[in-house]
């Protein structure tokens, strides 16, 4: 079957196992080029990513290709879907989840994010349904050069189980920091504790860092008085 589909294209070879009541797909199905809008993201893609379900203004386009698609009619939770969603040109505006993260950003880097803009990089996302759950592994999102990614497991009745992964500097390489999501689809929570620890503990570090260079320098200063 080839047609369009919502101004992008279905390419897909059904099959229906009649005395399982199956549906299949063969390997190689795919939909090419379909608009990113605000009720495709909150519908389906917020089981990726509800990020992108509780955007207020998403642009683009996506494309995805199974490679392996079997549907029980009468047992949905039996259904296996395995395949790579590609996000070639993608972006959103920063739902009120990540909101504290960019706070927590702006701190650490000493700078004002005004841009709130989620720019998805051109990448390939393996997602993987079974057992009445989505999981995904490593979805980029770039927000102002600071490079986040999700990982994890949404079930179909909308829990979220997500790793948030934070930097903590603008850039591909630096510190990072595991940010646990919970909550729903519609209302994704971050976990910010662990987070607000761990950059107390190394603000403390810092302070003493500085305290103790300023000591060994004070003490470098004396012997060099004493030798001149």
């Amino acid at each position: 079957i080839q047609c369009s589909l919502s101004g992008g294209q279905l390419n897909v070879m059904p099959r229906w196992r009649l005395q399982e009541n199956v549906i299949e797909l063969a390997s190689g199905a795919r939909i090419s080029d379909l608009p990113l809008t605000s009720e495709l993201a909150s519908d389906w893609l917020g089981y990726v990513s509800p990020m992108l379900a509780e955007s207020a203004s998403v642009q683009g386009v996506i494309s995805g290709r199974l490679q392996q698609f079997a549907g029980f009619v009468d047992t949905p939770e039996r259904s296996l879907v395995v395949g790579v969603l590609s996000l070639p040109q993608a972006s959103a505006a920063a739902g009120p989840s990540l909101e504290p993260v960019i706070r927590v950003l702006e701190l650490v880097g000493k700078d004002n994010l005004a841009n709130r803009q989620l720019i998805f990089p051109t990448q390939q996302v393996r997602i993987h349904v079974a057992q009445n759950v989505v999981e995904h592994d490593r979805l980029q999102m770039d927000l102002n050069d600071y490079q986040i990614a999700t990982s994890g497991r949404i079930s179909l009745d909308e829990r979220v189980d997500l790793t948030l992964s934070v930097p903590l500097e603008k850039g591909a390489d630096g510190r990072r920091v595991q940010i646990p999501v919970r909550g729903t689809i519609r209302r994704p929570v971050p976990a910010m504790d662990g987070l607000l620890q761990n950059l107390g503990q190394q603000e403390l570090r810092s302070r003493l860092d500085g305290e103790l260079n300023r000591q060994l320098d004070k003490g470098l200063n004396r012997l060099l008085d004493k030798l001149r």
